[in-house]
């Protein structure tokens, strides 16, 4: 557990490094054999990049690979540069810094590349896990040993600290819900006018010219450590076509967090804001005050937000096809054997019918190996069928409302059910019902309508009920709950 808490490091510094890893390094064999001016501004912002680089002064590499790419936006190693350091300065650009201050709580966000990748913004925790560092909250802190042993001047600050810190940190930023957070965060990073789309406009202009690919030194993928993250090595060929899948990878970012975005976030969470070491009468106390219109299933949260599945379907389209590309390209190349290229014949059979299914709804199927024969295009047209999505259902636009998961009752609350008995809660019983759960030491929940899931996914072996009751809450609790909901 601790050797992976001791990466955690690396997600925040060599993650960001990464994503720098052709636009900040690519130490390159350069050609000198140019002798116009063009070409001595070229080769001379690609050196002093790469010196830069070797400094470990990041900002100035990138700006000397845009330069590069100003001198000759034809060459392809300036593009590759300068594309690689558009997507780098992605983390740094304004509006990310501003939502993770604003949104996230980070204290000390850099506003520099080279900042960024020191840990002089972070804090360090135990078992030397070097984390950014965040605020407290005002209403967080009470009096008593687990606050001040965890959060305060103890000793004991932990990743599990970092996470609580991180929670409360989104819940006192955005009180009213997700939403904003969500749209920012696909603005920030992927907006129109921003690095994201200059870099996609940017290595396209290597598509027509596949063939122009450059290797990297030794000296360059040791200095990066990508050959702890990565299989490259001196005698790979970086060109369009990897690039362009990083790339892909990020549109497929982009469209997961349109999917998340395309369902309504937005809920009261005010009721969160307190002292979390306050005793149960304060916390139910405060759930009492909550007004009806402010909890889930009677305000909108989980229902769809107009327009915004389609966005998400679309990108998602864009990120496959892309990603295709890139691949096909890839093992255009005369160093694959045949083996190979008739394996991605039939894996570039199953990305045709996922984008059908994507863009025209029905089921798609996985096989055990998706490398021989035909790609099925139904649950019978082969044996080994792993398992397969509807992707009409998982686009369509408000699927997992939250009465499509969960049986309601005719004023749009939800239906509570004992745990154990299976008794439905009604205005007549539910005192009687909530004090025998009380005394038999049961939960009060909701019923789960299993066949959302089932007409999702497509599994042989999923042996599930069609509805299950979730034990969610205690007596008290769900008493609190119920009146709100029901009287």
């Amino acid at each position: 557990m601790y050797r992976s808490l001791d990466n955690t490091r690396k997600v925040f510094r060599v993650f960001a490094r990464l994503l720098l890893l052709v636009a900040v390094g690519l130490f390159i064999s350069c050609s000198s054999g140019g002798n116009s001016g063009e070409d001595r501004t070229l080769e001379g912002n690609l050196a002093s990049g790469n010196a830069a680089l070797r400094g470990g002064k990041y900002d100035e590499a990138v700006q000397h690979f845009e330069n590069a790419f100003q001198a000759n936006p034809d060459d392809p190693r300036a593009i590759i540069y300068s594309t690689m350091a558009q997507i780098a300065r992605i983390s740094v650009d304004p509006k990310v810094i501003n939502l993770f201050k604003s949104r996230f709580g980070f204290v000390d966000y850099p506003n520099r590349l080279n900042a960024l990748f020191s840990i002089d913004w972070m804090r360090e925790y135990q078992h030397n896990t070097s984390l950014p560092f965040l605020g407290v909250p005002a209403w967080l802190p009470g009096n008593n040993s687990w606050f001040n042993e965890t959060l305060g001047t103890g000793n004991m600050h932990t990743v599990n600290t970092w996470t609580l810190l991180l929670a409360a940190n989104l819940i006192d930023k955005n009180v009213y819900g997700f939403n904003d957070v969500l749209d920012e965060l696909i603005d920030a990073v992927f907006g129109s006018g921003g690095s994201f789309e200059t870099a996609r406009t940017r290595i396209a202009r290597l598509e027509n010219r596949q063939d122009e690919r450059i290797t990297l030194s030794r000296d360059f993928i040791q200095a990066l450590h990508l050959d702890e993250f990565t299989p490259i090595t001196e005698h790979d060929l970086i060109g369009w076509a990897e690039i362009n899948a990083i790339v892909s990878v990020m549109l497929g970012v982009k469209a997961s967090l349109q999917w998340v975005a395309a369902y309504d976030w937005n809920t009261n969470l005010s009721v969160f804001r307190h002292s979390w070491q306050s005793n149960e009468d304060y916390f139910f106390g405060r759930i009492e005050q909550m007004q009806r219109n402010d909890l889930p299933f009677i305000n909108n949260f989980l229902e769809a937000r107009p327009g915004k599945m389609a966005a998400a379907r679309s990108t998602f389209v864009q990120a496959i096809k892309s990603a295709q590309a890139s691949y096909t390209a890839i093992l255009s190349s005369p160093l694959y054997p045949t083996v190979v290229k008739d394996a991605h014949r039939t894996i570039n059979e199953g990305v045709n019918i996922l984008v059908a299914r994507i863009e025209g709804g029905g089921s798609f199927y996985v096989p055990e190996d998706p490398t021989t024969g035909r790609w099925p295009t139904s649950a019978g047209s082969r044996g080994d069928i792993l398992f397969g999505v509807n992707m009409g259902n998982f686009f369509t636009e408000g699927y997992f409302r939250l009465p499509n998961l969960f049986e309601t009752e005719s004023n749009r609350g939800p239906a509570f059910f004992c745990e154990n008995s299976g008794q439905r809660l009604t205005s007549q019983n539910y005192l009687s019902v909530i004090a025998n759960a009380e005394n038999r030491g049961n939960y009060i929940g909701f019923r789960f309508k299993s066949q959302a899931i089932r007409d999702i996914v497509i599994y042989p072996y999923l042996e599930i009920d069609d509805y299950e009751i979730l034990p969610m809450f205690p007596p008290r609790l769900a008493r609190i709950l119920f009146e709100k909901y029901h009287n």
